[in-house]
């Protein structure tokens, strides 16, 4: 089973609102969060996926970092929040969606 828990864009630079991980209950086998960064046809842009456990402090993604091309990724462990950061832009739209899975 798995659903978006959350899609942000942004047409310019700037930072998106941040989407929360939804990790409620400690009875569902959960079986990863994905992140799929797309950007529109002809997009200029770069982005950075950003992490958090708290929503203050925010670190760069690992490997979605600097990207100027769709990419995916994960959570490899456990962070609260996500959201995207535009760095440069000059045309397009840069998409971040949030998918989770879970076993049960």
């Amino acid at each position: 089973m798995a659903g978006t828990a959350g899609v942000v864009s942004l047409g310019a630079m700037g930072v998106s609102g941040q989407l929360q991980i939804y990790l409620p209950d400690t009875a569902v086998a959960w079986a990863g969060v994905g992140l799929l960064v797309t950007f529109s046809s002809g997009a200029s842009a770069t982005a950075t996926v950003e992490i958090s456990g708290d929503g203050v402090n925010w670190n760069a993604h690992d490997t979605l970092t600097g990207i100027t091309t769709s990419h995916n990724g994960n959570l490899q462990y456990p962070v609260l929040w996500v959201r995207l950061h535009v760095t440069v832009w000059a045309s397009g739209t840069v998409t971040l969606q949030v998918i989770q899975a879970r076993y049960n």
